[in-house]
């Protein structure tokens, strides 16, 4: 019946989620990308991306899903090569895999 199929609808996804399954499935087709913690790279690209015209520093320090220091974040932004003021969207997946090697590198420090 018709409320049968309403009832197995699943809730509608917030903005932040349906932004979050858009790039998830983006990603899928993509080639595999060398990254010692795939979770820890996709919460890093997620906290790039949460708050709008955030520079990727800030994003990160904003992140309740990272416990990086200001200065370790900004030493990783370095050691990637690129401006400390550089945005979540100017990164390749590349780069971000690379940024979480390096923030994981820091942890075992």
């Amino acid at each position: 019946t018709e409320e049968e199929k309403e009832a197995d609808k699943e809730p509608p996804l917030t903005p932040e989620e349906e932004a979050e399954k858009e790039l998830e499935e983006s990603l899928e087709g993509m080639a595999d990308v060398e990254v010692d913690d795939e979770k820890l790279m996709f919460k890093i690209i997620r906290a790039s991306f949460n708050q709008r015209r955030k520079t990727l520093a800030n994003g990160l320090n904003n992140s309740p899903e990272l416990h990086y220091s200001k200065e370790q974040i900004a030493e990783a932004i370095e050691k990637l090569g690129t401006s400390p003021s550089i945005r979540g969207e100017a990164l390749t997946l590349e780069q971000f895999a690379q940024l979480a090697d390096i923030l994981l590198e820091m942890e075992g420090k």
